[in-house]
């Protein structure tokens, strides 16, 4: 695997991460929905923002190794596309869903996390194509 591709996709991946739960997009509704009351202002140390960062970019990582080793077991374009699709949508299911059904979160907060990890899946996927990983 091309090491470009990993860290473009890294790099990609943690400033859509930072974007997405920032108060300029899902940040505030993301707070209010995981503490019930005012939006927080998160100040991390450094050593939970480089924890939260690295494990983000480990699980990123793995994801994107797992789907390009599921990807290349086949040759055609329509049957990566169809295996990516599959696998992505089956990603994000799994991941998201028992945050749903068994802690008792809000759909908005499901939709929010939801909504991050198809983004991610999708540069992933692009990066892919675009840079051989």
């Amino acid at each position: 695997m091309a090491i470009l591709g990993l860290v473009l996709f890294a790099i990609a991946s943690n400033v859509l991460g930072s974007l997405w739960y920032s108060p300029m997009l899902f940040g505030t509704t993301w707070c209010l929905l995981v503490h019930k009351c005012q939006p927080c202002q998160l100040k991390l140390s450094t050593s939970s923002a480089v924890t939260i960062y690295g494990l983000t970019t480990a699980g990123n990582l793995t994801t994107l190794v797992l789907l390009r080793l599921a990807i290349s077991q086949f040759v055609a374009n329509w049957q990566q596309l169809f295996c990516l699709a599959s696998a992505a949508f089956a990603l994000i299911v799994g991941n998201q869903l028992p945050h749903y059904l068994f802690q008792s979160s809000p759909l908005p907060l499901y939709w929010i996390n939801f909504g991050y990890d198809a983004a991610v899946i999708f540069i992933g996927c692009v990066l892919m194509f675009a840079v051989p990983i």
